[in-house]
């Protein structure tokens, strides 16, 4: 007696599903790692910004109120911790070094720096 088959085995239906499931997790890994990678590029940019924001203040300040201070960048970004240090080089020039610092997704620490001469022209 030739019966005919139809339908699939148990072996082809699991290793269907194991196909199909690899997939699907590598695919959750892919874009975990996009989100990441988006997140990073996102507080570079914040820090960035961050740091023209401070460079306009440097610029549109007078000598005697150009002072060394720290502080949280603003209240909706919490995480990224600015430093503005100022020195003079002679009686007319000061340096300032402003630094952007924050925590990534990998937990690791980035900054983003800037150093700039504040110059006027002697009495």
């Amino acid at each position: 007696m030739n019966r005919r088959r139809r339908g699939f085995s148990l072996i082809e239906c699991v290793i269907a599903i194991a196909l199909i499931g690899s997939s699907i997790i590598a695919g959750l890994e892919l874009m975990e790692a996009q989100a990441t990678q988006e997140y990073d590029t996102v507080n570079g940019l914040r820090a960035e910004t961050i740091l023209g924001r401070e460079l306009e203040l440097v610029r549109s300040s007078t000598m005697s109120t150009l002072t060394s201070s720290g502080y949280s960048a603003d209240a909706r970004h919490p995480e990224f911790d600015v430093r503005k240090t100022v020195q003079a080089v002679d009686a007319n020039t000061r340096e300032v070094q402003i630094h952007v610092r924050w925590t990534n997704s990998r937990g690791t620490v980035s900054t983003r720096s800037v150093v700039t001469f504040r110059c006027e022209a002697a009495p």
